[in-house]
């Protein structure tokens, strides 16, 4: 029975050992980690208002030009009135964009104010047919229409004209309005009949240009239009417009 009992009495003692011995290991561990930097996608546009000089060369658009009706109607473009206003938007970003353009003009002269915009078929361009609210600039009300390029806009590439020139009605004139006793722009049809326009004649005539650019990426499968409805749900502040 002596031998037995000192038998337990050691093995219990290897056993504690053990455990004691368990409980102080070392663990060779390691750790690694990586910095991720993102730089965010930059979507930058130019919009570009020019004219031909008198070398052919293209030139910043001169401002406070004299606005005269035109008197060839069959080819306005070749008309010494017609002044030249061409609208192009360069992508200066990093990334591909859709872009848009809007241009506003007084809606009181809808019908006698002609913009030349790009003909149907001929540029990626292409008039939206949202109808904008109309937007008040230094007291005048001003109707906009707006133009998505289709295609995508690379980087540093930039659009056709979307806007070439501006030119009055040939019929347009300045008469008194016998029903206010005011001088105003007008037009008379066949009969004689008088049709008068009211917008003070003595303040400028501007025309409003903005243009809108949005990212590309991820976006080719709601195209131009629609991809530029999503991220803009409205036309420019165009009392902001320089």
């Amino acid at each position: 029975m002596k031998k037995k009992l000192t038998l337990v009495i050691a093995l219990a003692a290897v056993i504690l050992t053990i455990a004691i011995a368990g409980g102080t290991l070392a663990w060779f561990t390691a750790d690694d980690a990586a910095k991720n930097t993102f730089t965010v996608g930059r979507i930058e546009i130019t919009q570009y208002e020019q004219e031909h000089d008198a070398n052919g060369d293209l030139q910043s658009f001169t401002q406070d030009q004299d606005l005269l009706p035109i008197v060839n109607v069959s080819s306005p473009a070749d008309d010494g009135n017609y002044v030249e206003k061409i609208v192009t938007v360069e992508n200066t970003g990093r990334n591909n964009a859709y872009v848009r353009t809007f241009i506003a003009y007084p809606k009181a002269l809808k019908d006698v104010l002609h913009l030349d915009t790009v003909g149907a078929g001929t540029t990626a361009w292409a008039q939206d047919s949202i109808q904008w609210d109309d937007q008040t600039v230094d007291g005048v009300v001003y109707e906009i229409i707006s133009f998505t390029y289709a295609d995508i806009l690379e980087k540093n590439d930039v659009t056709e004209a979307v806007l070439n020139g501006v030119y009055l009605d040939a019929a347009l004139d300045i008469k008194v309005n016998p029903a206010n006793n005011l001088r105003q722009f007008c037009t008379f049809d066949a009969n004689g009949v008088a049709t008068y326009y009211d917008f003070d004649v003595t303040e400028q005539i501007q025309v409003l240009v903005a243009t809108q650019g949005g990212q590309s990426n991820a976006f080719e499968a709601y195209g131009a239009v629609n991809a530029m409805n999503q991220m803009f749900g409205q036309a420019p502040d165009m009392t902001e417009v320089q």
